[in-house]
This record gives C-alpha cells, structure tokens and sequence, in this order.
C-alpha cells in the first residue's frame, strides 16, 4: 500500500517585491511572511537586523538608491518610455558593476564578455563585440589567441573606477599575428628584457584590458578567439571573511555612482545645442579609441518628421552612424534598423548618402530606426579617418514630402527587404555573442 503524502506547506502571506526610489530593485517580506518561511524551513528564529552583516548590507543599498534618484532628474527626458529605459539602465549599471568586482577579486583572470545587448554603456558601438579582461596595474599578462576576420581589432587599457578613463593602445596590425591567426601579447608596466614579441605599457591606474572587434560586413565577418593568464601571480585565493565583504560592498557603490551619471552630461549637450544637429568628429584625448574621430548631435521628431543626414564618403577605414538613448545607451540594433556603417549603406547615385530618421518606415535605403523613441542621441564614428573631414549635414523634413528632398532615382525598400536586414543582424548577433 503506497503512503499517502501530506500536500505541501504554503505560506500564508505572499512576498511583495517593492521598487525602491530610481527603479533599484529589492525584496521586502512581510514581517509575518518573513518569520514563517524561516521557521518552515529551519524552525529558528530570524536573525536580528542590527548584526554587522544586516548593518552592512542595509548601507550598501541606501547608497544603490542614492545613486539611482539621479534618473529622477527634471532636466533629464520624461516620457514614459525613456523612464522605464532609465530603470532598466540602472539594473543593467548595477548587474555590469557586481559582475565586475567579483570578477576582480575572484583569483584569475578571463576574457568576458562587457558591452552587449544587456550591458549597454558609453554608446556602446553596434558594429563592435566588447569583451574585457580585469587588471591590476601592477601585474603582467599573456594575452594570447586566434584573431577573427572582423574588419578592425584593438585593444585599449582602461579604467572604471572613476567611471571611465582610457590609456594605451594596440591594434590588429601590431600583434604580429602568424599566417594562421595566432598572436602572443604581453601587458605589463614594464617591458622584460629579451621580450621580442609585441607589448603593451600597463598604466598603474587601468583596470580593464578592453577588447574590441568591429564588424562592417555583418553576414561574413566572424569574431576572434582570446585567452589570458596572469603570469607574476597565477594563483590566488578568494578572500570570504567578512572585512574582505565589506569592502566589496563598498567597491561596487563606489563604481555604480561613478558609472551612472557618466554620460549625463555629454547627452545633456546635445540635447541642449544639437537638437536635429550634428557636431563635426573630433578625436577624443581620454576617452574611446584614439583612432576613431567622433561626432554627435540630437534628434527630436514628431511623427510627422524626418530627419534627412547628407555626408560625403568620408575616407575613412570605417564609419558609422547609431542611435542612442536618453541615457546614452544604443537602442536596439538586432531587431531594429537603428545603426548603419559604411558598408551596409547605400550611395546615392550622385555619389552622397543620405540617411533617414524617421519613427515610421519611409520605404527608402539607410533608414535609421528610433525603434519607436521621438528623441535621443545621434552617434557617428570615423575611424582612421583623414583630418579635415567634411561633417555631415542634417535637416528635418516632412515626412510626407521626403522623396522630394532625394534623388528622382532613388529606390523604394519593400518590407520584404527590410525583414532581410533584420534575419541578417540576427544570424550576425547570434555569432557574435556566441560563448
């Protein structure tokens, strides 16, 4: 005879999960909920709130929420869209930060993955695969791999803890690569005597080897294989006493209020004096790649509007446009046309591109998609670009009378075209973002 089971205990009161202030996330148990689901599971009484770990954990999230009333902000976009961008903004900030220093303290170090669909950071170029290797400035590293066929490599040095900072430099023509792919770098504050393969200068203030793949020709382009060690200190232990926790705490605070507001005021600016402009590419001194010259401007359309962009092919070894975020984050660009680079637009027959933002389809080639946004950042990168480059133009027009501002021969894009875009740049996401 089979024993009849009891049916499972349930708890009386369910658990209400609470937003705190600037869309931080935590949990709050009823107190009653609380004392029952740990006295079903271990028939003891709850610990007391006031211990030092409960102390400890309550003042790490008070300063999460600090930080996170920084969205909240009246000079900052408002619609109801571009506020659930800002909370999703917080948690992608606060996942990307915890990730971070565990990692940096959790013995040696990988090759991971950094800016992607869901840590969006910087205007995190759409073209690109970040991956990112945690450093101390003192150490010395053996990066090593199979480099890919991605239209342009480079690694740069550097730092988060005061949001971010960039330093040294090495591209894809500089790692001496082999017939096959493979290549043997070394990353240390000093270069070895009788080291003869190449070697990039450490900063003692970096704390991140980025690497980056920039892809023009999505369909065939296929990402690189990387490999580190960490050679002066192969092997160390995890630290787990409660100092060792706290301090912890401290480090992702630290980098979360450091993080968030990074962008704020670059994205402000354009907002302020850019709207439906663009400024000309400057390189920046300490931020991005030195190679690349950047430009930015604002869009702000009605439903009605276009904003029609006219440039002429800047000499350059890569360029691209991308629309971003209140919060300086690139919107969606695996399901969504909202990026374009020199190698998926289309030239006009008169020599120039002419690329179009519009919330609606305007069934013409280099649609820029705002993916349903009527504001945001324009971003465009120049890379290895000539000095003196022309800046681009840009103009709001009627929607309805968008063709007259074109060339008379310019096509019409079916939506069957436009699905073929967008099974493109996901096949391309899939391989992209592969482990």
């Amino acid at each position: 005879m089979t024993p009849t089971r009891p049916a499972p205990r349930r708890l009386a009161t369910p658990i209400r999960v609470a937003l705190l202030v600037g869309g931080l996330a935590t949990c709050a148990l009823a107190p009653r909920a609380l004392a029952e689901a740990a006295g079903a599971a271990t028939n003891a009484t709850p610990p007391a709130v006031t211990t030092p770990a409960n102390v400890a954990w309550a003042a790490f999230l008070a300063r999460l929420e600090e930080t996170g009333r920084a969205i909240l902000r009246e000079d900052l976009p408002g619609s109801p869209l571009d506020r659930a961008e800002a909370q999703r903004y917080l948690l992608q900030r606060l996942a990307a930060t915890i990730d971070a220093a565990l990692d940096a303290e959790s013995g040696p170090p990988v090759v991971s993955l950094y800016s992607h669909k869901l840590r969006k950071y910087g205007m995190d170029s759409a073209d690109a695969k970040y991956m990112t290797v945690r450093v101390s400035g003192d150490g010395t590293y053996r990066l090593y791999g199979v480099l890919g066929t991605a239209h342009h490599i480079a690694f740069q040095l550097t730092s988060s803890r005061d949001g971010y900072r960039a330093f040294d430099s090495i591209e894809r023509e500089g790692l001496d690569a082999d017939a096959s792919g493979e290549f043997e770098l070394l990353v240390s504050a000093t270069k070895p005597a009788g080291w003869t393969k190449p070697w990039l200068r450490l900063d003692p203030e970096a704390t991140e080897l980025l690497l980056r793949e920039y892809f023009y020709d999505w369909a065939k382009e296929r990402p690189s294989t990387f490999r580190v060690e960490r050679l002066d200190r192969p092997g160390e232990a995890v630290p787990t006493e409660p100092a060792a926790t706290r301090a912890l705490f401290d480090a992702i605070a630290d980098q979360f209020a450091a993080t968030v507001p990074k962008w704020f005021a670059p994205a402000l600016d354009d907002r302020l004096h850019r709207r439906n402009q663009l400024r000309p590419p400057a390189r920046s001194a300490s931020e991005g790649l030195r190679e690349n010259a950047y430009g930015s401007g604002w869009f702000a359309l009605a439903d009605d509007e276009a904003l029609l962009i006219e440039l002429d092919e800047p000499e350059a070894h890569l360029w691209s446009f991308e629309l971003g975020s209140a919060w300086w984050q690139s919107l969606d660009y695996v399901d969504h046309s909202s990026s374009l680079n020199g190698f998926q637009a289309v030239k006009s027959s008169d020599g120039r591109y002419r690329l179009v933002i519009a919330l609606e389809d305007p069934a013409v080639p280099n649609w820029l998609d705002p993916v349903g946004h009527h504001e945001g950042v324009i971003i465009y990168r120049y890379q290895h670009a000539e000095p003196g480059a022309v800046p681009p133009t840009a103009r709001v027009v009627p929607l309805k009378t968008l063709r007259d501002h074109l060339p008379a021969d310019t096509p019409t894009v079916s939506a069957e075209a436009r699905a073929a875009e967008i099974r493109m740049r996901r096949r391309h996401a899939a391989t992209r973002w592969a482990p």
